[in-house]
């Protein structure tokens, strides 16, 4: 299980390497050097990512929000929560889960099922 982890790490680590950079180093609620990454504004028509995050955080932000996102990278799911509070100026949005081997315990599941 060790092994699969690792690899996912190596691959999606490469698809994104700013986030990876960015996000523990310039967080967006420092108080010395907030920095925000705007992933996925350019890729089509329809926000996503940190961008559709802050869309909705400038229309909602008098509402607290929590926002639970879903990626599929191959065989491996990502989640991203973004959330704020009443008075909040800015919101939280980071990683909570990196890598889960979800096709691998469907595969799993399937050969003891069968």
């Amino acid at each position: 299980m060790s092994r699969i982890k690792s690899t996912a790490s190596i691959k999606i680590s490469s698809i994104c390497p700013k986030a990876h950079f960015l996000t523990p180093n310039y967080p967006l609620n420092s108080n010395i050097r907030p920095i925000e990454l705007l992933d996925g504004a350019w890729e089509s028509k329809k926000f996503r990512g940190g961008s559709s995050i802050k869309s909705l955080f400038g229309m909602l932000k008098s509402e607290p929000t929590l926002i639970l996102e879903s990626e599929v990278e191959g065989r491996y799911l990502n989640f991203k929560v973004a959330y704020w509070g009443f008075g909040q100026e800015n919101y939280f949005y980071d990683r909570i889960i990196h890598g889960f081997p979800y096709q691998d315990i469907l595969d799993e599941s399937a050969k003891n099922r069968a």
